[in-house]
């Protein structure tokens, strides 16, 4: 009679878990196609982001076209090129859960390598150094519910320099690869219309990296003649074992009548940063370190914290206002290798950007920053001028999941 209620109760058991794991698979098939595919199969956006006061910013122009292809055999194997102002991307992507796919890439202008300036905003061409690189590498990704997703990748790149608009005061560093090992894992609740410029809902991202410059000597300030030479202090800049941490949060709630009131926050640490892998702050485009008012690549840190407060509202006809404040911090003044040490610790900038439709057809941006704490050679404060317009071509049918 025991064996009899232990084969009973073994049986519940196992229709438990079988109907737990058949529930998971139903989800994780709904899950399995919910990331969306691009409106469009071609996204084109042309612009420019331009400093407009007494210092040597360097403006930016503003290109990105990509081409989105999913008529495969498979409807869940994607392809997208991209091109921007700084790089070529490929990638290959089956977009099922869990999902794979590889890529490769040419940058143009390679991070960590391009632009300086000095305390009051002069470019220094002198001790510029340009870098090229191309680079493949895959990656894999597992959803786990709507709003949670975990991608792991990894990339192999080759990297070379050259001097800028003058020859380079600082000995080109050497030609190496770099292998890049990363996580990315998110945790997003958002909703969003007319462009992206109405958001509700919530954005929790973490990056985690570890870097391996192979064959790597660095640039660093007063470094700069004898690394790799034997001096010991030069040695000490040259850091080939990077590791990363950067957090992107944000909170975004939209009343009545679209009044849209929006909170980013970013931090970002590294460990052995230098010129070469920190991230450029600063300008409207810094993708970390937001900064309305100063130059991109103006400021760099191993260790900071960016916040940005917005309030949208319409103005009619489709178009809209934002007002926004920035501001970026650094914990530390232990400055990178290559940068002189920062004269505050905390930087403001202020923005308004107006949002809407030219002739109610092409989606523009044009925005204005002014930099509070921007010192330049004649003047307080920095002012910069951002314009772009986006177009979409052929839109992307959406994919019928499958009947159960």
């Amino acid at each position: 009679m025991r064996f009899l209620k232990l084969t009973s109760t073994i049986k519940t058991i196992k229709l438990i878990f079988f109907t737990f794991f058949m529930f998971l698979f139903f989800i994780f098939e709904s899950i399995a196609l919910s990331k969306e595919p691009p409106p469009f199969h071609h996204i084109l956006v042309l612009g420019e982001d331009i400093p407009i006061d007494s210092g040597e910013g360097n403006g930016t122009h503003l290109f990105y076209y990509s081409y989105f292809y999913n008529k495969f055999n498979n409807p869940n194997l994607w392809r997208t090129i991209e091109v921007s102002t700084s790089d070529i991307t490929l990638t290959y992507e089956l977009n099922q859960n869990p999902g794979y796919g590889f890529f490769t890439n040419f940058e143009v202008i390679s991070h960590g390598a391009y632009l300086l300036y000095d305390q009051k905003g002069n470019f220094l061409p002198e001790r510029t150094v340009y870098g090229h690189a191309g680079k493949v590498g895959a990656f894999a990704s597992y959803q786990f519910t709507p709003f949670i997703e975990t991608k792991i990748q990894y990339q192999s790149k080759y990297i070379y320099y050259t001097d800028g608009e003058k020859k380079s005061v600082i000995p080109l560093p050497n030609s190496h690869w770099t292998h890049v090992i990363s996580i990315d894992s998110s945790y997003t609740d958002l909703e969003t219309k007319q462009f992206n410029t109405i958001k509700h809902g919530f954005k929790n991202k973490l990056h985690l990296s570890y870097r391996y410059k192979n064959n790597y000597y660095g640039y660093g300030y007063g470094y700069e003649y004898d690394y790799g030479n034997g001096n010991e202090e030069a040695d000490s800049s040259s850091y080939q074992h990077v590791w990363s941490v950067f957090y992107e949060g944000g909170l975004y709630y939209n009343f009545k009548y679209d009044l849209n009131l929006g909170w980013d926050f970013n931090i970002g640490r590294q460990q052995n940063a230098d010129r070469n892998s920190a991230p450029p702050l600063g300008s409207f485009i810094s993708k970390y370190g937001y900064l309305p008012g100063y130059y991109y690549w103006e400021f760099q840190s191993k260790f900071f914290i960016n916040t940005d407060l917005s309030f949208g509202f319409p103005i009619g006809f489709k178009h809209r206002l934002k007002p926004r404040v920035s501001y970026l911090y650094f914990p530390s003044q232990d400055s990178l290798a290559g940068l002189e040490t920062y004269r505050r610790k905390g930087y403001i900038g202020t923005a308004i950007t107006l949002t809407g439709l030219i002739a109610g057809l092409v989606p523009y941006n044009l925005s204005y920053g002014y930099g509070l704490h921007a010192d330049r050679n004649d003047s307080k404060g920095g002012h910069e001028l951002m314009f772009f317009i986006m177009g979409g071509f052929s839109k992307v049918e959406k994919i019928k999941k499958k009947e159960v």
